[in-house]
């Protein structure tokens, strides 16, 4: 910490009214979410803090939660004590960037004034900011109020008469309760007066008579009856509760410059810490001026964070100096810490574009996972377990943009944790067949889940559930005819008979088993029973005959005559197919078949 005239800092003050500065007393820090205690690089008043996203959701700043590269704006209150971006509150200084830690610092500023620090709406190193106001921030008020010197109290040395003993009074603005307030005239024909509210002015006055030298001594050491003896009464006070980083104190003096001595004691009056400061000239000896005394710079082994005691002198020196002093109090830098969520919106949509669907049939899903923003995601949890209604189920993901994580290609259940950046997406694409037992309906439904740290800007859009009704198939049939087709024209005509006892075999194209049955007396052969699919028709040829014209029969989606005594036929649920009809024509006849044939 650098502080100007090795341990002094002064800040001067544009108010003209000083005698009653506004103090709240009892201020520890300010009532912000979150808050971290850090050190000052250059003077105080200052204004410190960090903005930080807060990873594992444990609302506290955390090692490597600080957020590099921030902008972050102070604004000066117009006496409102509310914000306004319309322009009364007017931005001071330049806005900041925050370093690598995280951390911004606002410094030398006007102990008088009450400010605002803006962390703005963005995206910094892909998590996205909302924007966040702190609370009115006053750096010039003591984080510890040692005393404001609102309770009435005086002591007067004099030349003809010996010093007065020490005076005591309970004071409540005090720090332990109560004030020993001692004069000691040391030099000089006239008075040394020390008066605490004199004419309610909230300050400690010590005057001192033209041509007097005189001392006047403060004790703050809690509750006690003894005079000139420093009791231990403060029972280790830490004035650096807070972050307090030193002792600050307004106050003036005139005609020229007096000397200000601060002792802090723990155990005995023989074991203190000291640090002497000027107290620097003022226009009416008005308490007008900022002092800062640091810790650092007390020299001694008792530490600032256990004090039994505090002890201030003012020494007016021979020139009849006027001294006032308007508060006393430990200070640091007052913190604005910026706690942030990584906030997204993760979205997952899945569909398979069917109402419907049988037994053995395939279903094909698409699953999609988005990132819509405003933050990058790490670890966000994909799940799809499928019902027992699909088997085969087996799959295979593409990512848009950058996503890290999932599995490319996979079998069974989905289960991937992965990583997505803001405008990034993944596609899984899901091939499943319906199982042959399967009833109702099929619901499937697939989640994305963001980590703990990330906050969903809605959970809405977390999980997407496609339903598909299972519809029992109408069994399909095929059947057709085998004939003697006497004109060989192709077509069965009333005339012609049919082929009796001819083996047909219909195989399913899908595989499974063959079924086989012969024709009847009318030439006749029917399947019944069948599930939608494609299917061979095949007739083992008649040996009295030789193969005439296949006929395409109608009632199937698609049929056709691939070979001799062969058809391909594709059924749909409740096709009956039928004329698939297979043509003979006779074989050449013998001599002996002729003349039988002449006496029938």
């Amino acid at each position: 910490m650098k502080f100007p005239q090795n341990i002094l800092s002064l800040w001067k003050s544009n108010r003209s009214d000083m005698r009653r500065p506004q103090v709240q007393r009892s201020l520890r820090t300010e009532s912000l979410e979150v808050r971290a205690l850090l050190a000052v690089s250059g003077t105080e008043p200052a204004i410190v803090g960090t903005v930080f996203v807060d990873n594992n959701g444990n609302s506290q700043l955390d090692t490597g939660e600080g957020i590099q590269g921030v902008s972050v704006r102070l604004f000066r209150d117009d006496g409102d004590s509310t914000f306004e971006s319309n322009g009364s509150d007017v931005q001071v200084n330049s806005l900041q960037l925050t370093n690598s830690s995280g951390v911004y610092e606002f410094d030398n500023l006007d102990p008088d004034a009450s400010y605002f620090v803006e962390q703005a709406a963005q995206t910094v190193g892909g998590v996205g900011l909302t924007a966040q106001v702190s609370a009115l921030l006053r750096p010039g008020v003591a984080g510890i109020v040692i005393d404001e010197f609102t309770t009435s109290q005086s002591s007067q040395a004099t030349p003809s008469a010996p010093n007065p003993t020490e005076t005591r009074v309970l004071a409540s603005e005090a720090i332990g309760g109560q004030r020993d307030l001692d004069s000691q005239w040391n030099a000089g024909s006239n008075t040394f007066n020390v008066e605490s509210n004199p004419f309610n002015s909230a300050t400690l006055q010590v005057s001192a008579g033209p041509g007097v030298d005189g001392l006047a001594t403060i004790v703050w050491d809690g509750v006690d009856s003894v005079d000139n003896q420093i009791s231990m009464g403060l029972n280790g006070v830490d004035l650096t509760a807070g972050g307090n980083t030193g002792i600050m104190l307004r106050l003036g003096a005139e005609p020229a410059s007096a000397t200000l001595t601060l002792r802090i004691y723990q155990n005995s009056d023989s074991n203190f810490s000291q640090a002497t400061v000027t107290v620097p000239q003022t226009s009416g000896g008005t308490a007008s001026e900022f002092v800062v005394v640091p810790f650092s710079t007390f020299a001694g082994n008792v530490q600032p964070s256990d004090v039994d005691a505090i002890r201030m002198t003012i020494d007016a020196g021979t020139a009849a100096t006027d001294t006032e002093v308007a508060v006393i109090g430990a200070i640091g830098a007052k913190v604005a810490n910026f706690r942030n969520d990584r906030r997204t919106d993760l979205e997952i949509t899945k569909t398979d574009n069917s109402t419907s669907i049988q037994p053995l049939q395939d279903l094909t899903y698409t699953i999609r996972v988005s990132n819509l923003g405003p933050s990058d995601v790490q670890g966000a949890r994909v799940v799809d377990n499928f019902p027992s209604s699909l088997t085969n189920v087996r799959y295979t993901s593409a990512p848009t943009g950058t996503v890290t994580g999932h599995t490319p290609t996979g079998t069974g259940n989905i289960n991937d944790t992965i990583n997505i950046t803001t405008g990034s997406a993944l596609t899984y694409t899901v091939q499943a067949t319906v199982a042959a037992t399967a009833t109702g309906t099929i619901e499937n439904t697939a989640t994305v889940t963001a980590p703990a740290g990330i906050s969903e800007i809605s959970l809405s859009n977390n999980s997407a559930t496609d339903s598909t009704a299972i519809v029992q198939p109408i069994p399909a049939s095929l059947s057709g005819r085998v004939y003697f087709d006497v004109n060989n024209n192709g077509s069965k005509e009333t005339s012609e008979p049919g082929i009796e006892g001819v083996l047909v075999t219909l195989t399913p194209q899908a595989g499974g088993t063959a079924r086989t049955t012969n024709t009847d007396s009318a030439g006749a052969y029917s399947f019944t029973g069948l599930t939608a699919g494609s299917y061979r028709v095949r007739q083992t040829q008649p040996t009295a005959f030789r193969d005439g014209a296949e006929s395409v029969g109608i009632g199937a989606v698609r049929g056709e005559a691939t070979a001799n005594d062969e058809f391909f036929a594709e059924l749909a649920s409740g096709n009956n197919a039928t004329v698939f009809d297979f043509g003979e024509v006779r074989a050449a006849i013998s001599k002996r078949d002729l003349l039988a044939s002449a006496f029938r």
